[in-house]
């Protein structure tokens, strides 16, 4: 059985960005829906991706990881200057380095930890915006910097499990609308969650979850806060 594994790979590719994957990711775009061409397509010229997969005492999982991107018309967002409360789409030509670090960690049969941490960096090369009006951009709208997830899992029994998240974005970047040279600084999100599942049988089972414990109104997107604390119960029903 090996422990270690290295990996490496280059590549590229060309996609469209299409309205209904905009959408999913941000709501609030206003766009012409006829004209397809205002999104462009996005072209990865170089994407190189390489790290290691490691095992140590069946007990801990883990990976590092590093991406390089070249990317034409890549996709950003920024508040709308003609219509309030609302976002436009912005490509961007640029480079996109991240790197990941994933760790599984089976504490004994009952207990299990997971921390996943992602830096992202973006470098520019010039930005346009739909109209093929040049601006000048300062920052990657809305991406965060620093990412970080670290979650507990408890299963108490076959019944019962519980589990306990945290999920943490550093300082991101917004346009206020007003012009190319308002920015606003968000403040990081910090969302704690609760969560339980009563496993009824083998294809039925209940779960309640409490999102947002700490009651943080963090902006997804300028000028739209996530609710505070709220609390979900719901069932789960598999079919065959």
């Amino acid at each position: 059985q090996r422990n270690i594994e290295f990996y490496a790979g280059l590549g590229g590719m060309t996609k469209i960005n299409t309205l209904k994957e905009i959408l999913e990711e941000n709501p609030f775009v206003v766009s012409n829906p006829l004209n397809y061409a205002e999104f462009d397509y996005e072209k990865t010229w170089i994407d190189f991706q390489g790290g290691l997969k490691f095992k140590a005492l069946n007990m801990v999982n883990g990976h590092l990881g590093i991406r390089y991107r070249g990317i034409e018309n890549h996709i950003f967002f920024i508040n709308s200057i003609t219509q309030a409360g609302t976002f436009d789409v912005i490509l961007n030509n640029c480079y996109i380095f991240n790197f990941n670090a994933d760790l599984h960690v089976r504490i004994n049969d009952n207990i299990k930890a997971v921390a996943d941490f992602a830096y992202n960096k973006y470098d520019f090369i010039k930005a346009r915006l739909t109209n093929d009006v040049p601006i000048t951009i300062a920052h990657a709208w809305y991406k965060p910097e620093i990412e970080l997830t670290l979650k507990g899992i408890y299963q108490m029994n076959e019944r019962w499990n519980f589990n306990m998240a945290t999920y943490l974005e550093g300082r991101r970047y917004a346009l206020t609308g007003n012009t190319y040279d308002d920015i606003k600084e968000l403040k990081p999100i910090v969302d704690i969650q609760l969560g339980c599942d009563y496993n009824f049988n083998e294809d039925l089972s209940f779960y309640a979850e409490v999102k947002n414990l700490i009651h943080n109104k963090y902006q997804i997107y300028y000028n739209y806060p996530s609710y505070g604390f709220q609390a979900f119960v719901g069932f789960k029903y598999r079919f065959l």
